[in-house]
């Protein structure tokens, strides 16, 4: 597949399956049948959901999905290419399928896994343009430009203004914006009570 050209595939969400993993399901498909071989380019998420009539959202979360499996890199200012290091296809079977067994019953079957996470977040989930803006403007900001300092180490007075207000209204809580300290995560919150 040259650069610029499109994937014509066909995606087919089972069940209650989120449309970003049919797609992510779909291209897998597509590498281990050899249709998509290591390093071939996939087309921009633009392009591809222009040609799939899907939310480019959707589709930069299939890719997003697939280059953490393993599946996809991306490489910045050259696009996202299938990977030259790809997982193994062994822990990605195809079920053979009994006679008089249909293909949906198949896959519920596949599909009927356990994952327990190890507490790190769902990436997928984090929406990076706004991070990233976010970030732009931060270290674009007067008090970074000038050497700005670490801050109060109990966190953003605005932010444990905020937490105060919604603590009081929310929950019934009163706790002055003094006697809140904002920790970078529940580990460091509870190294500090320990």
């Amino acid at each position: 597949m040259g650069k610029g050209t499109t994937l014509a595939i066909e995606v087919r969400p089972e069940a209650r399956e989120p449309m970003f993993l049919a797609l992510a399901r779909t291209i897998v498909q597509e590498i281990e049948r050899g249709r998509l071989k290591p390093g071939d380019p996939l087309p921009g998420t633009r392009a591809l959901s222009l040609n799939l009539e899907l939310n480019r959202n959707t589709v930069d979360a299939a890719y997003h999905e697939l280059a953490m499996q393993g599946w996809l890199v991306t490489e910045p200012s050259r696009g996202t290419f299938v990977a030259t290091d790809l997982p193994d296809m062994a822990k990605h079977p195809q079920p053979v399928r009994p006679a008089g067994q249909t293909t949906t019953s198949v896959r519920t079957a596949e599909r009927v896994l356990l994952r327990l996470s190890d507490g790190s977040p769902d990436v997928r989930l984090m929406p990076t343009t706004a991070f990233a803006q976010a970030f732009r403007r931060a270290l674009t900001s007067a008090a970074f430009a000038t050497g700005g300092t670490y801050g109060d180490p109990r966190g953003s007075s605005k932010l444990r203004e905020a937490l105060s207000s919604y603590l009081r209204d929310a929950r019934g809580l009163t706790a002055a914006a003094s006697e809140i300290l904002v920790t970078r995560g529940s580990q460091m919150a509870l190294f500090l009570a320990a």
